[in-house]
């Protein structure tokens, strides 16, 4: 399972379910499924928001760390990253992101030349609103993330510090999720196995009863079997319980003398 939790053998012996059993077990599977389905998209939703806010998080940790290289400067100023010659006369834009790393070969040559993955941090630098497309279809082409970045120090310490709040409120919502959900297959797994015993009795009832004909006379049905002597009282006793607890008209058990071969027969124990 998804959580690793197995299935608890208890060693109890349910009684055969009757009908209406049957249609509470449905009602218990559909409400079940239904809150492990919500429990599991919350989960993925707050999985791909805490993803999401951690990436940016390392954007502006990254980012600080290339403009902190740059001297006497309170703001990102772009010219520092033109030629002395260009410099007054081209603004330059940014975009930043995430990729995967094994993704970044092609993707540096494409602009200028569900297991755990890698990514790298990029930072493009650009001039004019049509190289801006061009670097937005090629970052959307390879599936990278962009991310907005402010463009001063204290911009972006203002941002880390509200990313930083959000990871860790996600972080808690992200831990009670998990935990109702491990919470609900862990009940799962105390019962599962009595009601698959349940379940597989029912089916094995309509079965036999596939094979009784309908007495339209008698309103009632009446089938041929064979049965071991030596289990002749327990199916008696079987039959009357059934009797006793759903309050039906009497089971009749008749014995008669056949020439016909029986069945092979071997009793077997929990071993065979």
């Amino acid at each position: 399972m998804k959580d690793d939790i197995p299935m608890l053998d208890t060693g109890e012996n349910p009684e055969v379910p009757m009908p209406q059993d049957m249609i509470d077990l449905e009602v218990k599977f559909e409400k079940l499924e239904s809150e492990l389905r919500d429990v599991n998209s919350n989960a993925e939703a707050l999985k791909r928001n805490y993803l999401e806010l951690t990436e940016l998080k390392h954007i502006l940790m990254k980012t600080r760390v290339l403009f902190d290289e740059r001297e006497g400067r309170t703001s990102l100023n772009t010219q520092n990253f033109l030629p002395e010659d260009l410099k007054g006369s081209v603004q330059l834009e940014y975009i930043t992101g995430v990729i995967l790393r094994e993704k970044i070969p092609a993707f540096e040559l494409a602009l200028w030349r569900g297991e755990q993955v890698y990514k790298s941090v990029f930072i493009i630098f650009f001039q004019g609103d049509n190289l801006k497309m061009k670097v937005e279809k090629i970052c959307q082409g390879f599936h990278g993330a962009m991310y907005p970045s402010p463009e001063t120090p204290a911009g972006m310490q203002e941002m880390a510090k509200g990313v930083k709040t959000r990871l860790d409120d996600l972080r808690t919502v992200l831990n009670q999720t998990l935990d109702h959900r491990h919470c609900i297959l862990v009940s799962i797994a105390r019962e599962i196995r009595v009601w698959m015993t349940k379940v597989l009795m029912m089916k094995d009832i309509y079965q036999a009863f596939n094979m009784f004909n309908l007495d339209v006379i008698e309103n009632g049905f009446i089938a041929e079997c064979w049965i071991p002597v030596a289990n002749l009282e327990d199916v008696q006793l079987a039959l009357q319980r059934g009797t006793e607890k759903t309050g039906s008209f009497p089971a009749a058990l008749i014995t008669r003398s056949t020439q016909e071969c029986p069945p092979t027969f071997h009793r077997t124990n929990k071993f065979t």
